[in-house]
Order: C-alpha cells, then structure tokens, then sequence
C-alpha cells in the first residue's frame, strides 16, 4: 500500500490528475492512464485495472492510497469544533465515552476510520450511516480501538508536517482501512 500526499486543492479534474500521477507510480507506468468510473454509490476505481484508490482531503491535504485489494482511507485535519455534542449525536454510545475520556485526539481517530471503513465497504456515509457500527471494544469499563470490524482492518496513519514541508501548526489525523494489514509507504506527489 502506498499513500500519496498532495497539498493544495485538488478536487475535480485536478484530482483526477494526480489521481493518473499516483497510478503511474503505484504501477512502474504499467498503467500509465487509466479510466476513472464511480460506482452507484460515487466509490472511485479504475475501469478494467487491478488498483484500488480511494481519495481523502482535507483543507489543503489530499491523499491517495493504492493497493492491489480493497482498500479506505479519510484524512481529517485538526479544527475547532464541539467534537463532544457531534459524538453524542453521530457516534455509538462506546465512542462518545471515549470521546469524552480521550478528547478531541479521539474524536479525530474515531472519525477518520469510520470515514474509511464507509469507503472501504463503498456503501458512503448515506448507506452506512456513522452510527451503525463501532471502532472502539469495551473492557470493563474501558474503552479501545479495534484492530478490526468484520473483514476490515484498521491503521492509523502519521503525515509528520515535516516530512512533507507542511505548516507545523496543522494537525492531521489518518487511518487506513483495508482488507488485510500491509506495510504503509507514503510519498508526497
């Protein structure tokens, strides 16, 4: 699995571009233009190609992840706002708890891999709904992230500022989902 990072605003048609750039790399040029489709639900891939990719941004971050099997990604970058009353309302009664007892760094890994796993299962926010599943397990009376739901596996993922000449002061938070836990390389396009 690679991710890709770009910085900028990169949606529509200059997505799509570093979307082909990333491919390109992924593939050695083996597959140096490939034809993006969407499925019904608006799930990216590439038409008769062996590559999952799907997109995440983030005000100015955008990533890529490929892989040679199915795949989720979502990238969050830090902002203000009532993360507690948004867990409350979207989140299952176990993440909201530990929300509360894990602050805003909680709220953003919850998110991200609930953002993930819905482009991972390529149903969407509107087929999945948020509050259907859970990331986090309890043990008395505690609460953790699981390492999976289902056939999916859950990763955080790190994009240091520094590696990318990002502004230090934004905080990104990342997971990846996928159907099998693999070695994560990230390259900035």
């Amino acid at each position: 699995m690679i991710i890709y990072v770009g910085i900028g605003q990169y949606k529509g048609t200059a997505g799509e571009e570093l979307v082909k750039k990333a491919l390109a790399d992924y593939s050695g040029n083996k597959y140096a233009d490939g034809s993006i489709k969407r499925e019904e639900r608006g799930k990216p891939f590439f038409e008769n190609l062996p590559v999952h990719f799907p997109v995440s941004h983030s005000g100015e971050f955008w990533v890529c992840l490929m892989a040679d099997f199915n795949v989720g990604i979502d990238i969050q970058a830090y902002r203000t706002l009532k993360y507690e009353k948004v867990a409350r309302r979207f989140f299952s009664h176990e993440e909201a708890e530990y929300v509360s007892q894990q602050g805003i760094d909680g709220f953003f890994q919850i998110w991200t891999r609930k953002e993930a796993y819905v482009k991972y299962t390529g149903n969407g926010l509107s087929g999945e709904g948020l509050s259907n599943f859970s990331v986090i397990k309890t043990e008395s009376d505690s609460y953790f992230l699981k390492e999976m739901i289902n056939d999916a596996y859950f990763q955080e993922i790190n994009l240091n500022s520094e590696d990318f000449h990002m502004n230090s002061q934004v905080r990104i938070a990342g997971a990846v989902c996928s159907q099998r836990k693999d070695e994560i390389l990230i390259k900035r396009l």
